[in-house]
Parts: C-alpha cells; structure tokens; sequence
C-alpha cells in the first residue's frame, strides 16, 4: 500500500477478536491485528524481511528515507556493479589495452611499466633502458690517455676517428760567424676515421707518445710519434701512425738571400681489421732557411697541421731560438733556427693523439 496515512489510535480498542492498529482515513479504511491480546511491536516481535516475507528493515550505507520516501545511492565502476576488475580502457585518457603488452590491466600493478617490442628483451623504462632503436647513438667517449673502453651492451657497431701524436723537430749545432742554421719541423699525425661491427664488450685503446725534440747537436733528430692502436685481445682493429720527425739542422754559410728546401717524410697510413672510412698522412712540411745579405735572419717552419689542430708556430728571427713544441692533437713541432753565431738549440716536441668512440644501437 502506498502512501498510508495512518492516524493514532488509543490503546485497548478492540473490536471482536482484532486489535486496531492503523486506520486509512482518505480510504476510510481500517488495519487490525487479527489477535485479541496486545503485542509491543519492537524488532523483536517482528519478522526480518525476506525476499519472500515482508518485515522489518534497518536504513543501511548508501540508503536514506526522508518521511515516507526511501531513496538508495547506487555507485558503480564504469557502468558495472559488484566487484570491477578495472582496465585501461575504464580510464579516461589512459592508454589503450594492446598498445604495450606488458600492460593489460591496472589491478595489482607494481612494477615499472616495460618495453615489449619484437626481438628485443622487455626492460623498464630506466635512464639508459630505452627500446632500442636502429641507428641511435647510445653514448661517446673522448680517450686521451691509454686505457679500457667498456662498450655498452646494445652496441651494434662503432665509429670511431683518431690521429696519431705529432712529431718532434730536428735540434741544431752552434753556428759560426757567417753561419746560420734551420732544423726540420715535425710531421702530423695520420688522420683515420672507421667502423667497427660486431664490437667485443671492451676496447683496450693506447694513446702514441709525441715525437721527442731533437738534441742540441749535429746528430739530433727530432723523433717520429709514436703509433695509436685499438684492440681487443688478439685482435687489432686500428693503428694510427704517428707524424714523422723532423732531421737535424745542417750549419750552413750564407753569401745571399737563398731559401734551402727540406722535405718531410709523409705518415704512413692507418691499418687494422677495421673498416677504414676516412684514411689521411700526416701534412708534408717543407721548412726552409732564409738568410739576409747584411745580417742573418733565419726562420724555421711551422709543424705540420693535423685534421685536429695547426702545427707549432715558425721560431727564429736575427737571433737563435730553439723549436717550439706543438699542444694540438697530431699536430708537429717547428724546427729551431740557429743566426749567426749562434749558440746550438734543441728542436720540440709533437703534439698529443686523441682517439673518438661513437656507440650505435642495433642497425
């Protein structure tokens, strides 16, 4: 019955063998129950309501009643009710299920998303985790001094270019009046650049010694830099010559203005099991003497340039000067220049080697 409207009743009116309990007074009807002794009606003298009794109810979560209405709250989790399993597709603006195979579903999900590609290994997305990608630079290193490269282990080849320590000048006996003297400059180192495929898990890498500076003598040559390799146990990849050094001077007498050509021995090319893709000698020096009519000025040349960096500067003047050693990587020494009678000098030294690593991910 709907919206009853039950008026009070004074306890004790029975009538017959019913007891009057409510009273409809728009239906002018009368509700009795069918007993002649007077119950209490509390929650214990009542049924509990049943899908197929009627009885008493207690306003649970989620239920309100306001008078004679009751009203229920029905949440539910994307239009579902009950226990929902929730997927990225429940998500608005989430990614959508099949997108990564890694992540079906959001319920129990404790670890880091990860990378499920074809033929490659899932791992999570950490610095350095990345799926790998053809052609993508992994990482470089810049190696000035001897020792072990680790390769990172998604290399699928490298490459690489270097050039080898320059080489040293030729040094100079005193002169005598008259006399004037120029020593060789030093080479340039070779200049490579190559590929290496299928890479071990590290690279040993030696770094050449520059080419020494010829003593202060008749006899001394400047010294060849040393050789620049990269291997791998019995496995030689690169070898990077080193520049040529320059000759000693020969003390010369002067009568006019003359210059004296010295040519220089080229570097000889990079070898190994590489692939070379760039492969260049150190530069050719010519150095030469220049000598005035009325007073000596001698002048040495400049060291041979590198790919990497120019040679040392040209010394001499009206007065003796020694070498001047090369600083940039594979670049050579200038020879000295002795005026006359002057005091003998030593030549310089050859610049540094310097070797680049590229690391590539899978091709």
């Amino acid at each position: 019955m709907a919206n009853l409207n039950f008026t009070q009743f004074t306890a004790g009116s029975i009538i017959s063998t019913s007891y009057l309990v409510g009273y409809d007074s728009s239906a002018n009807t009368q509700y009795r129950y069918s007993s002649a002794s007077l119950l209490t009606f509390v929650n214990a003298n009542l049924p509990i309501a049943t899908s197929s009794v009627a009885g008493i109810v207690q306003i649970g979560s989620g239920l309100t009643i306001t008078g004679n209405l009751l009203s229920a709250n029905v949440q539910s989790v994307a239009g579902r009710q009950g226990s929902v399993t929730l997927s990225v597709t429940d998500v608005t603006g989430a990614a959508q299920s099949g997108a990564n195979s890694n992540i079906t579903s959001l319920t129990g999900l404790t670890a880091r998303p990860t990378w499920s590609l074809s033929s490659v290994v899932t791992t999570p997305w950490d610095n350095g985790n990345l799926p790998v990608i053809g052609g993508r630079l992994l990482s470089f290193q810049i190696v000035t001094s001897s020792t072990t490269v680790s390769v990172p282990a998604n290399c699928a080849y490298i490459i690489g270019e270097g050039v080898g320590p320059g080489g040293g000048s030729g040094g100079s006996a005193g002169a005598g009046s008259g006399q004037s003297a120029v020593s060789q400059s030093g080479g340039s180192g070779t200049y490579c650049k190559f590929q290496i495929t299928s890479p071990p898990s590290t690279l040993t890498v030696t770094i050449g010694a520059p080419g020494s500076a010829g003593a202060a003598t008749a006899a001394g040559n400047g010294g060849a830099g040393g050789s620049t390799t990269i291997v791998n146990s019995s496995t030689t990849y690169v070898t990077i010559p080193g520049g040529a050094g320059g000759l000693a001077a020969t003390v010369t007498t002067y009568a006019s203005p003359y210059v004296i050509p010295q040519i220089l021995t080229l570097s000889t090319l990079a070898t190994g099991s590489a692939s070379f893709i760039e492969n260049q000698s150190g530069s050719l020096v010519a150095p030469s003497l220049v000598v005035g009519t009325t007073a000596a000025v001698t002048y040495s040349a400049p060291g041979g340039s590198s790919r990497w960096g120019a040679g040392a500067p040209a010394a001499g003047g009206v007065s003796s000067s020694s070498g001047v050693s090369a600083t940039q990587y594979g670049a050579g020494a200038s020879g000295c220049a002795i005026a006359a009678s002057g005091a003998s000098n030593t030549g310089g030294s050859g610049g540094p080697s310097k070797v680049v690593l590229y690391f590539y991910a899978n091709q």
